[in-house]
């Protein structure tokens, strides 16, 4: 089989793969960017292309990265999925009809980040979604919630699409904070070094004072937090200061942090670390975001959480050291173009630890009670049918995973592979574990296997 060949090949069509993009094309390398989305910007530049112009600085900035990676040359390969990659560097991808593969000379992997997920009871009822999914809506179609609209969790997104809802119109009918009490004066030692990134962080206070201006409901919740209702949501119940409460809903968006996308990385074979203060595995990476495997570099969120602008950088510093091994700058012009993206660099990382300690994961929240219902939701695992597993002698995740299916299904552990980390960790006392991941890192079909096949 022949295979089209290209310098890099870039995972991810977000700030980092762009950004990369446009830095490789610019110095002459031939770049391709594949991404599951037929139009590139990833989650936070989604559909920027489409509402640039509309006085969104956001979407005008991602318009912006676009339009640069596109002028240098970027071959775009969006509505297909990454599925391999292996050690010689061949990338298979797929587009739900047939599967080929790209050969590269260095790969970078751009793959971004996904929702922690937050297993309530009730979070499968229809008209409960996540935040990042309001998001999408938003962003992709101009869709908004209608009737009583409640959001739950914690973190800065929560904060933002709260604020990008008002924008739109939305009557949010409340905010239930789950951020545990205390958290925001255990952050404040961390506030005298995040201070150089203090016109980020006034952003989401600016955030915060708009939605209390507009009199939204901002309630603290001490547990209880659940989703009531038959075939689809009716209200929303939680527990605040020893008493119950309840309200009527017609929506309810959860979030709980972000965390690397690490299932690519991981078949590919990259090493991983545990990161205690946001609590997920991360891709072991240096400073100039190569993993531990050769060839292949890791950058933006997906080798640790550091939001949009800071995976920008990391995804041109990641480009000028593919472009520095494959010959097209030496390492003095290197570093002298990398050494203004590390000080920008330094800026954004600057708030990381406030803002991991004012918004931490609530630990009940990532160990679930027993009526909780489908903490896998592909396979249809319980959390009481994980710890009935673990009382008759499982005690490792890989163990529990194999006696129940849980994170086997078609979204390969994305909705619980953090949930069944956690409550077995929990219950024995051991480390967090990672669970293995191989390829294929993406579902396929046996359609798109032959048609590979058939070449």
């Amino acid at each position: 089989m022949s295979a089209q060949i290209f310098d890099l090949v870039i995972v991810g069509g977000g700030p980092a793969g762009l950004a990369a993009a446009a830095e490789a094309g610019a110095a002459g390398a031939t770049v391709a960017v594949i991404d599951n989305q037929q139009e590139p910007g990833g989650q936070i530049y989604r559909a920027a292309e489409r509402r640039a112009g509309l006085g969104d600085a956001e979407a005008d900035h991602g318009a912006a990265l676009v339009r640069a990676a596109r002028a240098a040359g970027m071959q775009w390969l969006g509505g297909q999925s990454v599925w391999q990659v292996t050690p010689d560097l061949k990338v298979f991808l797929a587009d739900g009809s047939r599967s080929h593969f790209l050969q590269a000379r260095r790969v970078l992997l751009a793959t971004g980040a996904h929702e922690r997920p937050m297993p309530i009871p009730g979070w499968t009822l229809p008209g409960v979604m996540t935040a990042g999914a309001g998001q999408i809506l938003l962003k992709s179609a101009r869709t908004v919630p209608q009737g009583d609209v409640w959001l739950a969790g914690n973190g800065p997104l929560l904060l933002l699409l709260a604020w990008q809802w008002l924008k739109a119109g939305v009557a949010v009918r409340g905010i239930l904070d789950t951020t545990p009490r205390g958290s925001l004066g255990r952050a404040l030692r961390h506030l005298p070094a995040a201070l150089p990134a203090w016109r980020e962080l006034m952003r989401g206070a600016s955030w915060r004072a708009a939605l209390m201006r507009a009199g939204i409901s901002w309630q603290h919740v001490d547990g209880g937090l659940q989703a009531l209702g038959h075939d689809r949501i009716e209200r929303v119940a939680w527990h605040s200061k020893g008493r119950r409460h309840e309200a009527a809903a017609d929506a309810l968006f959860l979030h709980q942090g972000v965390i690397p996308h690490t299932r690519l990385p991981q078949a590919v074979g990259a090493a991983m670390h545990w990161d205690e203060r946001q609590r997920c595995f991360a891709p072991i990476v240096d400073e100039w975001y190569a993993s531990t495997v050769a060839g292949v570099g890791i950058a933006g969120d997906g080798c640790g959480i550091g939001g949009a602008a800071a995976a920008e950088r990391q995804g041109r510093v990641a480009a000028l050291q593919a472009l520095q091994e494959l010959g097209f700058v030496d390492k003095d012009l290197r570093d002298r173009r990398a050494h203004p993206l590390r000080r920008e660099l330094a800026y954004y990382a600057a708030m990381r630890p406030f803002l991991d300690a004012a918004f931490p994961p609530v630990p009940d929240l990532l160990v679930p009670t027993d009526d909780t219902v489908k903490i896998c939701r592909c396979e249809c695992v319980t959390a009481g049918q994980v710890r009935d597993v673990m009382a008759a002698g499982a005690s490792t995740t890989q163990e529990v995973k194999l006696a129940t299916r849980c994170a086997m299904g078609p979204c390969q552990g994305r909705q619980c592979a953090t949930t069944l980390q956690e409550m077995v960790s929990a219950r024995s006392g051991t480390p967090m574990e990672l669970l293995r991941q191989r390829s294929p890192a993406e579902p396929l079909t046996l359609g798109e296997w032959a048609a590979l096949a058939d070449k």
